[in-house]
């Protein structure tokens, strides 16, 4: 990995108990945690009703 980095970049790497698993896990917090993360989420009923323009709106809307 570090020959793939630029050297501005510390590469800390560390065991996880279950790296199967582990990019769900953390996912999953993030969601649970709620706040503003959860504001960028686009429901089928949103999408179903707007469209794409729902994902510009909420992705893409930087004032």
């Amino acid at each position: 990995l570090r020959t793939e980095a630029d050297d501005l970049y510390k590469i800390r790497l560390r065991p996880v108990q279950d790296p199967i698993t582990h990019a769900w896990r953390c996912g999953k917090a993030v969601v649970n945690a709620g706040g503003a993360f959860n504001q960028r989420f686009v429901t089928k009923a949103e999408y179903d009703e707007s469209g794409p323009n729902i994902c510009r709106q909420k992705y893409f809307k930087f004032c």
